[in-house]
């Protein structure tokens, strides 16, 4: 009767999401390096369901950690280790939603643009709005801070300011 994998097989197999998660994390980081890259130093960020997103996993991720712990029908360290890198991984990870304006572009999510690779843009409201790939989105911007801001964009891509008006 095959009763299933040792408790040492089990580590060893433990050990390829622990793997698996930290080159996600890795990716993660570069991803958010590049988007720091374009846009620069951040002025201005609109994380709207950030807490909120993290916790949802967080505190299931914990749950089951204690689970872990306590019945010790997992090795603990590589279950741990797995619980721990995934857990990094989705605190880090930006949501669609998150938005933010630097000295040297914008940033949407995972995406960053310099100022010159903006397709279309305008300044309204409190916000900088932008095409991101051809759908326009925003990213917070004062109003005391956008003639700082149309400088800068008029420098980079005039041409490009949106004729529309709201």
């Amino acid at each position: 009767m095959d009763q299933g994998p040792s408790l040492a097989e089990a580590a060893v197999l433990l050990w390829v999401p622990v793997c698996l998660c930290a080159l996600a994390l890795l990716v993660v980081l570069a991803a958010q390096r590049r988007r720091q890259l374009k846009h620069g130093v951040v002025l201005y960020s609109d994380r709207p369901s950030q807490a909120l997103r993290r916790w949802a996993l967080t505190v299931p991720l914990l749950a089951i950690a204690v689970l872990v712990v306590v019945t010790q029908a997992l090795p603990v360290v590589p279950a741990l280790g797995a619980l721990a890198v995934a857990l990094l991984v989705w605190w880090r990870l930006p949501s669609p939603k998150d938005a933010t304006l630097g000295q040297n572009g914008v940033g949407r999510g995972f995406e960053g643009r310099a100022w010159s690779e903006l397709e279309e843009w305008r300044l309204t409201g409190e916000h900088l709005r932008f095409r991101l790939h051809g759908e326009w989105t925003s990213a917070p911007c004062p109003v005391d801070d956008q003639p700082r801001v149309r400088a800068w964009l008029v420098q980079a891509c005039p041409e490009r300011e949106s004729r529309f008006q709201d």
